[in-house]
């Protein structure tokens, strides 16, 4: 258990105890059971409190075993399930990642808190580089107070002295010393340290610090110190060869006295007698040395040191302190723990030290060593500081012949390594040339050297890390020049086919800087256009961080050489840009966008400057443009596609090739892509144009250099159009067309994605067997759906394991696919694995690197986590999604489909609202989703309302479903449960109401009707608690649904629905005759027209004569109130009076219309009333549509 608590700053797994790349195998925590007793008991008793003391800080001096006791509490909370995060520090790696990972480990606890956090990063991008003070209160305690925990959790922070470097370097001690007292009392952090001045004036005296101090001449010590010794005496090997029960007594006694309470010290001593030949002698004699007792614990150990090291070899033989200078100061000066085998060959040669003989000698302090390919280590840091520094303060022989110094040892490890590099570069076993210019083999980078040596490896890895630190350059100066001049090309092939590329302009500044009389020996022109050619070869094998690293490094290069000579070489940087912007485009869209503009201005002006020869930069610059603008701005990506084509077309037809007819199908699959959402018809013709074009350029000749084009290429290319074109004829339901299509590009991948080939086909060939899939379930062929999906996921984690290259988003896409496959097959189980394992997969996805499909993803697991009755998961990710739609669409406030997008995702949210209860928040979310999707509608086509209404459809769903759950227990204590419900039922059916109106302005009928049914059915339940007040919403309700069935030609149903509407009306006239008259009129408006499509002339004149009526009553008011109604009325009267003159004339009475055409009407009075109240307009007086009243909600 103790190998997997400990977290370090730089990576994302669990480790041991780590102090930079040396652990320590000193005191482990099972050799401490049955110590410390106390001192652990008080810490789980502190640990499972909630009392003010939040923060325990546990001190000591270096060797009492702080970190021990570290490692010994995280284990028992981590078993416990308390511990969230534990934290190593180093003095050599800065504590500027701590929040970062404490917050990350935090996360992992809890969705709640997980969802809280990105929120937080997604709103202030900038923590990640902000201060430690900062990162504290957003990421830490700010969720921390946000969310309760249902027991205490422990946060580790060992060695917290090991991140203070000086008197100006505060900022974590500030937090601890201040900031931490307001977190919530059941987040316990747990702290160890030396304790120095500095962390003494921050942390002690807080009230709610604990502070404990490991006295290490207490009582309490001296016996755990005791009871080591006496278990470390039961050791198999120390039994063996002691016989510890015909030990003296009084030496035991010693023993345990001259430890002195120091564990590190007792733990050294026992380490030594394991190896040595005879302990017993070796014990006695120790503790025979005038040792004197009572030092500092620093000089103690220094002490210890002296004594182990002079019993180590013969000092006084000169081979021996040299063969001890050579191997321990290149143990000390190594970048990383070398192996002995490693150490054995960098000292090769005719007077090769015996690495293995003279670490046996120090099996004491080093371990590792007994397996020759394991790394070597220390046994505690203490030692590596004794003699790397202490050892030279004296400079007697007694303590100067241990002395390591590490700069003159960095300096000569650093000629092995260039040495080791020249020696290997000489034979042809490393030397590949696949980035020389005229390389003709496969593209991507060689398999691994079967048999490559550590040493080598590590000089390649390592070398420039070395250099960089050697102050003198004449130390090495020969081997440099022989390196740059010859090898560093054969150095960057074996490098990045063996380890890892992190880089190479640290040599060139480090020439600059101290050895500039071989500067010209570091080519410029050269180096970019190798970084360039390396960074292509790593996409190949989907190595993309290393890829962005060269292809940077490449670009800084061309940028300085095109500020010299901009004609030659801003066209190159001009590529190079583009390639950045490719790499950056997956998860750092914004930077991909800056680099991609400049690209695009720069080919501009190079165009104008060399038209011929820059057109196709410029051509690529925008194909990049359009990648980066597809999503947030398709607009923009059409308009730079189709220049981009046109480009291309115009190159084609003047130079036919296949590099040139390659790039143009590129840009046609891109043009058609564009083309989905503009014109599908033209769109699919853009398709069969690339797929013929794709077709014909299989068939040519290849005659330019092979480097440039290949044939995989070309058939990755065809695949490409034919598996695009496959998602096109689905989508508009021709499965047979979109199978075959699908199957064929399948084909094509698999022919060259194996053999030898790039990483890249094989991500390539599980992207179209996923499609493949799809095709062949709509095809109603199951199984083999679920054979080709199965097929998919398997690549990708084999690409995964191998590269760590396959994106949490694509493989998360897979796995959902192959739980719907499973799904379909009723196989539940499997496909509840592989949906919990798909939502891992989206969760790990940094929210930089999100793309802009991440919220429906999300939606899509958090609908197959409710099926599952997964809720409260569902949740979590439904709300994860929300607010990515709200970041969007505030980061693009124009785009109405990003705004569409906030209220689908609204909608999905208050159907996972309600199942876990929370009616409250489903009704406001659903609210919300209904006035975005309302005021959307106005800027809407029909053609474009079809498309979604899939949505308005759940959007209905949703708020019919709301008025049927139960009232949730609400947080103010005194509201009625039943004036809640019908608050509620109130803006659902006003909401209900609305949307039909929408609807049916975007001339979407049977839609509209459904909502407005909806709402009236809700209107009439309030209208029996509340008659007064929801009758006149349910007579307006009643009103449109009448208009609605009219239009859909159910003359009958509309006239039953608007004879309710004037009835209810009818009775509230008759109470308010002011407030209600206007309202009847609008009903009886419309019940004449529904009584006049019946052919029921005379009963609709009668019904028109009593709205005249009305509205002639009505403009007899003449103050007060009346005067809006005045206004009102005399608009209404007109209109009626003009109606009644149509209709009688249609019936051959003519001299009625005569009368009601003459008929004068008061227009001075209302006329300036009118032109004041706007909402008076033609809807109005037509009263199809109608305002709600004044009257409160509740």
């Amino acid at each position: 258990m103790s190998r997997q608590v400990l977290n370090n700053n730089e990576t994302s797994g669990t480790i041991t105890n780590v102090a930079g790349d040396y652990i320590v195998h000193g005191v482990g925590v099972d050799q401490i059971l049955g110590t410390r007793a106390a001192l652990l008991s008080a810490l789980e008793t502190w640990a499972n409190s909630v009392d003010a003391q939040n923060v325990f800080w546990l001190k000591g001096v270096a060797g009492s075993g702080k970190s021990t006791i570290a490692h010994t509490i995280a284990c028992i909370m981590h078993e416990t399930g308390r511990l969230v995060s534990s934290f190593f520090l180093n003095h050599q790696i800065p504590a500027r990642k701590i929040f970062t990972t404490i917050a990350r480990d935090i996360a992992a606890t809890s969705l709640a808190i997980a969802y809280d956090i990105c929120s937080v990063l997604k709103n202030e991008p900038a923590l990640a580089s902000a201060s430690l003070s900062r990162q504290f209160k957003a990421l830490i305690s700010g969720p921390l107070g946000r969310h309760p925990f249902d027991r205490t959790i422990v946060i580790v922070i060992d060695a917290l002295d090991e991140a203070i470097h000086g008197d100006g370097d505060t900022a974590l001690l500030a937090i601890l010393g201040v900031e931490a007292a307001n977190l919530p009392p059941h987040v316990r952090i747990f702290i160890t340290s030396r304790p120095t001045n500095i962390i003494e004036q921050f942390l002690w005296g807080k009230s709610y610090i604990r502070t404990h101090l490991i006295d290490i001449h207490s009582i309490e010590n001296l016996q755990d110190i005791s009871a080591y010794v006496d278990a470390q005496l039961q050791n198999h090997t120390i039994r063996r060869k002691m016989r510890p029960t015909e030990l003296d007594e009084a030496l035991v006694q010693d023993l345990k006295a001259r430890a002195e309470g120091l564990f590190i010290w007792i733990s050294t001593i026992f380490a030594y007698l394991r190896t040595a030949y005879n302990p017993r002698a070796t014990l006695a004699t120790l503790l025979s040395k005038s040792m004197p007792q009572g030092l500092e614990p620093t000089k103690k150990m220094d002490e210890l040191y002296i004594s182990i090291l002079e019993t180590c070899g013969p000092w006084k033989d000169v081979y021996f302190v040299k063969d001890y200078s050579l191997i321990m100061g290149a143990i000390m000066a190594a970048k990383r723990p070398l192996s002995l085998a490693a150490l054995q060959a960098f000292h090769g040669g005719h007077h090769q030290p015996s690495a293995a003989m003279l670490l046996e000698c120090f099996g004491s302090v080093l371990v590792g060593f007994e397996d020759e390919n394991k790394p070597v280590r220390m046994l505690h840091l203490s030692f590596r500081e004794f003699i790397t520094d202490r050892a030279a303060s004296d400079t007697t022989p007694l303590t100067h012949k241990f002395y390591i110094p590490l700069k003159a040892h960095n300096g000569r490890l650093t000629r092995l390594c260039l040495q080791t590099m020249i020696n290997e570069f000489k034979s042809t076993t490393h030397v590949t040339r696949y980035l020389a210019d005229d390389y003709d083999g496969p593209p991507g980078i060689p398999s691994k050297d079967a048999h490559i040596s550590e040493h080598f490896l590590y000089a390649c890895e390592c070398w420039i890390d070395h250099v960089v630190d050697v102050e003198q350059p004449s130390l090495v100066g020969d081997l440099i020049f022989e390196f740059l001049s010859h090898h560093h090309t054969a150095w960057l092939e074996a490098l990045t086919r063996n380890g890892v590329f992190r880089g190479s302009l640290r040599v060139r500044a480090w020439l600059n800087e101290h050895a500039s009389e071989f500067r010209a020996l570091y080519r410029d022109e050269i180096q970019a256009s190798l970084l360039r050619r390396l960074s292509g070869c790593l996409a190949y094998e989907l190595r993309n961080q290393e890829g962005l690293v060269a292809i940077l490094e490449s670009a800084d290069l061309y940028r300085s050489l095109a500020a010299k000579n901009p004609g030659q070489f801003n066209p190159k940087l001009l590529s190079c840009l583009c390639d950045v912007s490719m790499y950056l485009g997956g998860f750092q869209q914004r930077q991909a966008l800056t680099r991609v503009r400049e690209a695009v201005l720069l080919g501009r002006a190079l165009v104008e400057e060399r038209p011929t020869a820059s057109s196709d930069d410029l051509a690529r610059s925008l194909q990049h443009l359009y990648r980066c603008l597809r999503v947030r701005e398709p607009s923009k990506a059409f308009g730079a596609m189709k220049e981009a084509v046109a480009i291309r077309t115009v190159l084609a037809e003047d130079n036919p090739s296949v590099k040139t007819k390659s790039l143009l199908a590129e840009s046609l699959i891109n043009l058609a892509n564009c083309l989905w959402n503009v014109d599908q018809e033209e769109c699919m013709m853009a398709y069969t144009t690339s797929t013929a074009l794709c077709r014909e350029i299989m068939l040519m000749q290849v005659t330019e250099q092979a480097s440039q084009i290949h044939i995989p290429n070309r058939s990755s290319l065809l695949a490409l159009s034919l598996s695009n074109m496959a998602t096109r004829l689905s989508a508009l339901g021709r499965w047979e067309d979109a199978l075959a299509a699908s199957q064929e590009s399948v084909h094509l991948l698999r022919t060259i994605s194996g053999n030898g080939q790039p990483r890249v086909y094989q991500m390539r060939l599980a992207a179209l067997l996923q499609q493949f899939s799809t095709s062949l379930r709509h095809s109603q062929r199951p199984e083999d759906a679920l054979a080709a999906i199965q097929e998919a996921v398997g690549i990708y984690r084999i690409l995964g394991a191998e590269q760590r290259a396959v994106p949490h988003i694509t493989f998360g896409d897979s796995l959902y696919s192959l739980a719907d496959c499973l799904n379909h097959l009723d196989r539940t189980e499997e496909a509840a694995k592989a949906i919990y394992e798909a939502s891992q997969a989206y969760r790990a996805v940094a929210p930089k690197r999100r793309p802009a499909s991440w919220p429906h993803m999300f939606i899509k697991v958090a609908h197959q986590l409710s099926a599952q009755k997964r809720y409260e998961e569902g949740l979590a990710f439904c709300l994860e999604a929300v607010e990515e739609c709200r970041d969007l669409a505030r980061k693009q406030p124009a785009s109405l489909q990003l705004k569409c997008n906030v209220a689908s995702a609204l909608c999905e949210l208050s159907g996972h609202y309600r199942s876990v209860d929370q009616t409250e928040r489903a009704l406001a979310v659903v609210l919300e989703a209904a006035e975005i999707f309302i005021e959307l509608s106005k800027s809407w086509t029909a053609g474009r309302f079809e498309v979604e209404d899939g949505l308005w459809s759940r959007l209905r769903f949703n708020l019919t479903c709301l008025v049927t759950e139960p009232v949730s227990e609400s947080i103010e204590v005194d509201e009625d449960p039943g004036a809640q419900l019908i608050s509620r039922k109130s803006k659902v059916a006003r909401t209900l109401n609305d949307l039909s109106i929408r609807s049916a302005s975007c001339s979407v009928l049977r839609e509209a009707l459904n909502l407005v049914e909806d709402s009236v059915s809700l209107y009439k339940t309030l209208a029996e608690e509340g008659p007064m007040f929801y009758n006149d919403r349910l007579a307006n309700a009643l009103l449109g649904q009448s208009n609605f069935l009219a239009d859909l030609g159910q003359p009958d149903d509309a006239l039953a629905a608007i004879e309710q509407s004037v009835e209810l009306r009818r009775a509230l006239t008759a109470e308010q005759p002011l407030l209600y008259g206007l309202r009847l009129v609008r009903s009886l408006i419309n019940m004449s027209n529904r009584l006049w499509d019946l052919h029921r002339q005379e009963e609709g004149l009668a019904v028109l004569g009593e709205a005249i009526d009305r509205c002639r009553a009505l403009t007899a008011e003449e103050s007060g109130e009346g005067e809006i109604i005045l206004s009102e009325a005399g608009s209404f009267l007109a209109d009626c009076l003009r109606n009644f003159g149509i209709r009688v004339s249609e019936l051959g009475q003519q001299d009625e219309a005569l009368m009601a055409a003459r008929e004068p009407i008061p227009v001075a009075r209302y006329q300036p009333l009118a032109a004041d109240h706007g909402r008076f307009a033609l809807g109005l007086r037509s009263g199809r549509i109608e305002g709600e009243s004044s009257f409160p909600e509740s």
